[in-house]
């Protein structure tokens, strides 16, 4: 997962902006695994098919709406993810009004 989707919670637990399917996001708590550049392993918090915001988290709070674009990445893993997270998708996102 880009380490720009993983931000830090109030508590200092990690969480990311999750797209449900109405098109908004909620914040889902996740344990980080390992972090390397701008990889990041996730250990649990995720389920397969999960869309994830990695772009305009700033501008996010519970409930946002958003537009999700697929996002494209140079980056590839020198690894390949564990089995529970090779279907987890990122995206950017862009708030409605």
């Amino acid at each position: 997962l880009p380490t720009a989707a993983v931000q830090p919670g109030p508590t200092s637990q990690m969480f990311v902006y999750v797209i449900k399917p109405d098109q908004t996001v909620e914040t889902r708590d996740v344990k980080v695994e390992t972090t390397q550049g701008e990889l990041t392993s996730i250990a649990h918090g995720l389920s397969p098919g999960d869309v994830v915001v990695i772009d305009g988290v700033d501008k996010l709070t519970q409930g946002s709406k958003v537009v999700a674009k697929r996002a494209v990445s140079a980056t590839r893993p020198t690894r390949p993810p564990p089995a529970s997270q090779s279907s987890v998708s990122a995206a950017g996102a862009s708030t409605q009004p």
